[in-house]
């Protein structure tokens, strides 16, 4: 997949790839913080937020 498509939010492919970068946070720990995960997903808490809260509401 081309950059320019991963870094496109409003794709499916894009949203898959930004929830995926978040899923494979947790291989390295179960538990992170809201920060921790942003960090290492360079993705913003306000999307990484929004992503954990509809898992966790699923």
């Amino acid at each position: 997949m081309q950059a320019s498509a991963r870094a496109d939010a409003t794709t499916p492919a894009g949203f898959l790839d930004r929830l995926a970068s978040v899923m494979d946070a947790f291989e390295v720990s179960g538990q992170l913080t809201l920060s921790q995960v942003s960090r290492i997903t360079g993705l913003p808490r306000s999307s990484v937020h929004r992503m954990l809260e509809q898992l966790v509401a699923k």
